[in-house]
């Protein structure tokens, strides 16, 4: 039997793609066992019953094969501890590690420990003046549709969006897709919240600032991943309320966008308070 070229690239990827899925579930399979084991653990250690990954050492590192992932998962557990007990006690919606709070100091104390336990000397924390932090205080987003109102529990503000004043925002909301130049073409986004979304492997469009150039009055950008993820993103750089979004809610607000029977536009309300908290 022959084969032309394309046709055994063809298979080659085929195969390529069978094995690397094969990969991806044993990854997962050890990886859900890994988290099931340190869940009925107390989230602390991972149990030495669990095969977890091993990867050959090249000849010359062999010294290596003495670090110890499950003594080291035990540290990530304590930093994690950290930046749970600053979500159970000081904000459910903006937490962690967050450089100027309590949580942060207590980071760098518990490092100092660490490093008084192996036998360093002259360990020290130096604090540092700070200029006014970005605190979120709290925020809500909601879109109302047809009497009917549904929350966005997925929104996260951009790192350093202003916030909003007085009863927050009330706003029309557009649809822009990729957020390029040809998606912002007859639309009109002006005092509007433009929802924007984002394609890994999609060319990058700069759409958050796009739709503020345009005249948004607050932009959504949707990450178009499984699942409703919720994450902090960097700065947008626009003088707007900008938030994440995650695809599941991405996918209802578009829907909700593309099913107008009655002619009038789904609304988003949006309260955010911010504070820029002093040194």
């Amino acid at each position: 039997m022959t084969m032309d070229r394309g046709a055994a690239l063809g298979c080659g990827a085929a195969v390529l793609r069978v094995v690397s899925l094969l990969v991806l579930v044993g990854l997962v399979g050890a990886l859900t066992a890994t988290a099931q084991s340190t869940a009925s653990n107390g989230g602390g250690e991972v149990s030495p019953n669990v095969p977890l990954l091993r990867w050959p050492l090249p000849a010359g590192a062999e010294q290596y094969g003495a670090i110890d992932g499950r003594h080291l998962h035990r540290y990530v557990v304590e930093q994690a501890e950290i930046a749970r007990r600053h979500r159970d006690e000081v904000n459910p919606q903006f937490w962690g590690r967050i450089i100027g709070t309590w949580s942060d100091a207590e980071s760098a104390r518990w490092l100092r420990a660490k490093f008084d336990e192996i036998g360093l000397t002259d360990v020290g924390v130096q604090p540092l003046d700070l200029q006014p932090q970005w605190m979120p205080q709290s925020w809500e987003v909601e879109v109302v549709v047809g009497g009917e109102t549904r929350r966005l529990d997925s929104a996260q503000p951009f790192y350093r969006s202003p916030g909003t004043s007085g009863d927050g925002l009330d706003l029309e909301m557009v649809y822009v897709g990729l957020g390029s130049e040809a998606d912002f073409a007859g639309r009109d986004v002006r005092g509007k919240a433009a929802f924007t979304y984002s394609l890994l492997g999609a060319p990058r469009e700069d759409a958050v600032r796009r739709a503020e150039v345009k005249g948004a009055a607050a932009v959504f950008d949707v990450h178009m991943l499984p699942g409703n993820v919720r994450y902090q993103a960097y700065p947008s750089g626009t003088d707007v309320p900008a938030f994440t979004l995650g695809g599941e809610d991405g996918v209802l607000v578009r829907d909700l966008m593309g099913d107008i029977e009655d002619g009038r536009a789904p609304r988003v309300r949006i309260r955010f308070n911010m504070e820029m908290t002093p040194d």
